[in-house]
């Protein structure tokens, strides 16, 4: 793996089914939500957060 891959702290996700991307992962990963509000959830995968933001709440650049 190259070395800028082990040095990535935060991916964002954006999902249009928040409730059903958050069973996803708990099903799947079987990992607790490290956060979450209506908007997002954010799950802890060791050096990684995994963060799933609601397309609508995303802010164009």
């Amino acid at each position: 793996m190259s070395s800028w891959a082990t040095g990535i702290g935060a991916i964002t996700l954006f999902v249009d089914d928040l409730d059903a991307a958050k069973q996803f992962y708990r099903d799947v990963f079987d990992v607790p939500t490290a956060f979450e509000d209506d908007d997002s959830a954010a799950f802890n995968f060791g050096n990684t957060i995994v963060n799933l933001l609601k397309t609508p709440a995303a802010h164009e650049a």
